[in-house]
């Protein structure tokens, strides 16, 4: 992937976090788990959350087509200590950390809208 795009995905990781008190962290990786960007403090933490992403999406993604549904487009994963909520492209996900009791309908609306900026560029990336 080119230079520019990786630091065009990274500006819209990082301004997740930076522009929502809310985002902990992000990760955006492949959908094999590969990791793209990421806002964790250390790399092997962001692998550690891509490769999870990914084996959630796969096992969604399964039990999705055996009841005959298509394929998943978010993920929300509430526990105690925060909540994960997971954005599907064909392309990537975007796993983002919240903090518990997050106002999901005002940071779905910036965070549908960082993944349509990123497929975007993800899309373009791999045509070229």
């Amino acid at each position: 992937m080119a230079i520019r795009k990786r630091l065009k995905l990274d500006r819209i990781i990082q301004g997740l976090r930076r522009d929502d008190p809310e985002v902990l962290n992000a990760v955006l990786a492949t959908p094999d788990g590969l990791v793209i960007a990421h806002t964790l403090a250390s790399v092997e933490a962001a692998r550690q959350l891509a490769a999870s992403a990914a084996a959630l999406l796969a096992l969604v993604s399964r039990a999705n087509h055996k009841l005959g549904h298509g394929a998943p487009r978010e993920i929300f994963v509430e526990n105690t200590g925060n909540i994960l909520y997971f954005f599907c492209t064909g392309s990537s996900i975007l796993a983002v950390t919240l903090r518990p009791h997050t106002e999901l309908e005002r940071f779905l609306e910036y965070g549908r809208a960082a993944v349509k900026e990123i497929s975007s560029i993800l899309e373009h990336a791999i045509s070229h």
